[in-house]
């Protein structure tokens, strides 16, 4: 497993790590600046977060077409539709998690339909969608 990012919880990740005698299975990597790069390499990304609220990082797995499996918490069920676009299992359940990840693992052919189709919506959300709507919008409000 490649965890990237930093943060405040990266002792205690350590310390678990270490507890479970999981050091060989595990890789922190730290802050990524080349996330594309990165993103290619995965197999599934996970985006465990125990609140949040639109997330870019998960705006990113979409635009790569990673197999995803994300928490039930901020926007990310309305990004990714479950079953859809990728598999959402509920905040603080680690035992969903871990099936939503196998469920990949054991079927490549799921891993793939999910993340291409979370590729082909996260254009819904590109640079040029969104201002597409703004224009709606502002042109809807003019037009009463």
């Amino acid at each position: 497993f490649e965890v990237a990012g930093e943060g405040e919880q990266r002792p205690e990740l350590e310390r678990l790590i270490r507890e479970a005698r999981l050091v060989d299975r595990f890789q922190l990597l730290g802050p990524v600046h080349d996330v594309p790069s990165f993103l290619t390499g995965l197999d599934v990304a996970v985006l465990p977060s125990h609140s949040e609220s639109m997330s870019n990082a998960l705006l990113e797995y979409m635009a790569a077409g990673r197999a995803i499996v994300a928490t039930d918490v901020g926007s990310n069920a309305r990004l990714v539709r479950p079953g859809c676009e990728g598999l959402i299992v509920p905040p603080g359940d680690d035992g969903a998690l871990q099936v939503a990840i196998f469920r990949y693992l054991e079927s490549p052919p799921l891993a793939r339909a999910l993340g291409a189709a979370a590729r082909l919506r996260a254009g819904e959300f590109g640079r040029e969608a969104m201002v597409r709507r703004f224009e709606d919008f502002f042109v809807s409000l003019v037009n009463g």
